[in-house]
């Protein structure tokens, strides 16, 4: 499930992290598929971990671009099922 596009060449750490992006999906989609993790804590945990990492950064325009990757995403999962 490759949707990420990239606008420049993946450094090394960039190419680190999308590994482990991979992984966090593969964990995610088990835990949910045998019912070990509700799906409203897991959205909770995300959505606390990515506001910290927002609320962190000094780009005001991040937050935009996060929500409409989010949208994005959401509709291309509801679109394939």
């Amino acid at each position: 499930m490759k949707v990420i596009r990239l606008k420049t060449k993946p450094s090394p750490a960039l190419l680190r992290l999308l590994g482990i992006a991979d992984a966090l999906d593969r964990t995610i989609i088990d835990a949910l598929a045998d019912g070990t993790v509700n799906h409203r804590d897991l959205a909770g945990v995300v959505a606390h971990r990515l506001g910290t990492l927002l609320g962190s950064l000094q780009e005001p325009r991040l937050l935009e671009h996060c929500v409409d990757v989010m949208i994005r995403q959401v509709d291309k999962t509801k679109s394939s099922c």
